[in-house]
């Protein structure tokens, strides 16, 4: 990996106060002046707009490479798995949520699909997703947090894992999980056949995966 610095670098902090403003990510705070990476170039994090929001030089010298200890537990499995029901039946009052589909369902009127979601949509949850990340696993971040990944690609993986974030496997094996599909899109099924072609495992699944959960 490069080093962050030279003209580059400030090509891109000018281009992030531009696209983003001027208030510090980190802090909450007016007048930032440098580029924080959502995912620190250490554990992977690309040096894309995409990646960096509007910091104080001091609070993010202060954040370093992000791997703070906070309480993260990464959810992953196919759909219909039962991610979400087992972030329910273990999560507490005043922890962090973050499952994409229900912030596509929170940004449409009450009523809207939780698994098709109409273009427009997913591009604008997507930022939400990245945005509740960061804020959640920040120097501001008091909070235990839920992540629900459904596949994470190695790089991401790696990730969590230099973060010392918990990854948690949910899988009652593709038979339940087709019996669970009902009438979900066909965009949903193919989910399922990709996450049971090119899976890896990720994690330890749970001590009892055939449990309905």
């Amino acid at each position: 990996m490069s080093k962050w610095g030279g003209r580059r670098a400030a090509r891109l902090r000018a281009a992030t106060l531009e696209a983003y403003g001027t208030t510090c990510h980190l802090c909450g705070r007016p007048g930032a002046d440098s580029a924080d990476h959502l995912i620190p170039r250490a554990l992977g994090g690309p040096d894309t707009l995409d990646n960096l929001r509007p910091a104080h030089l001091a609070c993010n010298q202060r954040r370093g490479t992000g791997a703070t200890g906070h309480q993260v537990t990464v959810v992953c499995g196919p759909p219909a798995a039962g991610k979400t029901t087992f972030i329910h039946e273990h999560a507490k009052p005043g922890d962090v949520v973050i499952d994409f589909d229900a912030l596509a369902v929170a940004l449409q009127l009450p009523g809207a699909s939780t698994h098709d979601h109409p273009d427009g949509v997913p591009h604008v949850a997507a930022a939400a997703r990245t945005a509740a990340i960061a804020a959640a696993t920040g120097p501001r971040g008091r909070a235990r947090v839920w992540l629900v990944d459904t596949q994470p690609t190695p790089k991401r993986l790696g990730s969590y894992r230099a973060r010392g974030w918990r990854v948690v496997t949910i899988d009652p094996g593709r038979d339940v999980v087709m019996a669970r599909m009902g009438e979900r899109p066909p965009r949903a099924l193919e989910a399922v056949a990709r996450w049971y072609d090119g899976v890896e495992q990720v994690a330890t699944p749970s001590s009892d995966p055939s449990r309905d959960w």
